[in-house]
């Protein structure tokens, strides 16, 4: 048994836990017991958080919710240690702790202080963009709170007024997040929430940094016929699992994603699923989407957006896609061959409800051949010149026959596969050169650059 605190060195042991851990322990661990008629007690800025002797075993610090806060091991003047375990952490925990043994008489025995600091989390990334109706800003906590004050600033200032609110009942729901609302570039910045107590006395402290940016689009360019085109979006931070994620196209659903459904809304003709999330996307980070199976009216802005639980905007990006027309294809013939083929094979199956129409181009627009898939009609300008598969669309093969070759016949020919409201699924340019000379050659291969 030590005979004096005198024959010892002070000393000063640092703890450092991040503020929201469950608890921390003040290490204290002796080399001799004491016999059974010691006092210990801890005390933090002088004030008694816990004591204990044979019989007693008493903590003094207690939470809102009058849970005690401090415990010590089980038997610790025989285990030799006398460590102090401080739970539901509050920065104002912070400070130096003291435990000192006393005898019987109140003489002091031993004695060791612990500097205990509760540091604030690192700051929390939010991003988002300028026009957005709104963004959160997180904060929430286990920890039951009452009678305190609850502040948010934004770089040392009051958050705008009118622009900013909190969900009800905070203090119940241990949620103190920010919505802010009519997003500006100026809005950018350091955001942080403090919670005192009614003392003053600072219990939690969160920072959140705020990026409100230019409202960015990234484009994205893909050749008719490609099977697939990935639309990207990766995010630097994850989100938790009471969001949601929705892609749309012109306004139109085409994927949502939350927990227990991925639902692909854009389907094809054969009611095949043609758009895809990478699983688990939001632990991976990654909220891109695969479109499949691509026509030309695909092309226009995707726009990815993540809704929190309330609906509130957390984060969007916008992906403008451009499906190209197939680059142009060069078919040459000698004069004095009777038929040529100007080629279109397609590798989709196509609806029973198109259109498809050859056209010239030059020296100016005209219809030269077309197929009504819902009529199974075929209508040529010229019968006895042009000529198509009797059934195109089972076939897979649009392409156009010319028969009765002339020199006037080199041309740019475009065939476009309409759907019944119009819109283009399919496109393709061929330019054909009759080998010869005449005004109409020359010009052609003026407008194709030949």
């Amino acid at each position: 048994m030590f005979s004096s605190v005198f024959s010892l060195e002070y000393q000063l042991e640092m703890v450092e836990v991040t503020q929201g851990k469950e608890f921390v322990l003040l290490p204290f661990k002796i080399k001799e017991g004491f016999t059974q008629d010691v006092k210990v007690e801890w005390k933090h800025k002088n004030k008694m958080v816990h004591e204990y002797q044979i019989g007693k075993d008493q903590c003094h610090l207690k939470g809102q919710d009058q849970k005690q806060r401090t415990e010590m091991k089980k038997d610790p003047l025989n285990t030799k240690d006398l460590s102090l375990t401080l739970k539901d952490l509050h920065l104002t925990d912070s400070g130096v702790y003291t435990c000192t043994v006393y005898n019987k008489d109140g003489h002091m025995l031993l004695q060791k202080s612990v500097t205990l600091s509760v540091r604030v989390p690192e700051v929390q990334m939010v991003e988002t963009v300028k026009g957005v109706q709104s963004v959160l800003l997180p904060f929430t906590t286990d920890i039951k709170l009452q009678d305190v004050t609850v502040e948010w600033k934004h770089e040392d200032k009051k958050v705008p007024q009118g622009r900013a609110e909190m969900k009800k009942d905070p203090l119940t729901t241990g949620d103190f997040s920010l919505t802010l609302k009519d997003l500006h570039l100026t809005d950018s910045g350091v955001y942080t929430c403090t919670v005192y107590n009614k003392d003053g006395h600072m219990l939690l402290q969160k920072a959140v940094t705020l990026s409100v940016k230019e409202y960015q689009l990234e484009m994205v360019e893909v050749t008719q016929g490609k099977e697939f085109v990935l639309l990207p979006f990766k995010i630097k931070e994850g989100f938790t699992q009471d969001v949601k994620v929705e892609w749309k196209h012109k306004n139109k659903m085409v994927h949502e994603y939350q927990i227990g459904k991925d639902q692909c809304h854009l389907k094809g003709q054969d009611q095949k699923q043609r758009t895809e999330m990478k699983k688990d996307p939001l632990n991976t980070k990654d909220l891109s989407l695969t479109l499949k199976d691509l026509h030309l009216t695909d092309s226009g802005v995707y726009t990815c957006t993540v809704y929190n639980k309330d609906g509130h905007m957390l984060l969007r990006k916008s992906v403008t896609l451009s499906v190209r027309v197939l680059q142009v294809e060069m078919v040459e013939v000698s004069q004095g061959q009777t038929t040529v083929l100007i080629p279109f094979i397609v590798t989709d199956d196509l609806s029973q409800d198109v259109k498809v129409e050859w056209k010239l181009i030059c020296p100016e627009e005209k219809m030269i051949h077309l197929y009504d898939s819902s009529k199974k009609q075929h209508l040529s300008q010229d019968p006895g010149h042009t000529e198509m598969n009797e059934d195109p669309l089972n076939t897979k093969d649009l392409s156009l026959k010319l028969k009765d070759l002339h020199l006037t016949d080199s041309d740019v020919y475009t065939c476009t596969v309409y759907k019944k409201y119009g819109n283009i699924l399919l496109q393709k340019v061929v330019t054909l050169k009759v080998k010869g000379e005449n005004a109409k050659t020359q010009h052609t291969e003026k407008s194709t650059g030949q």
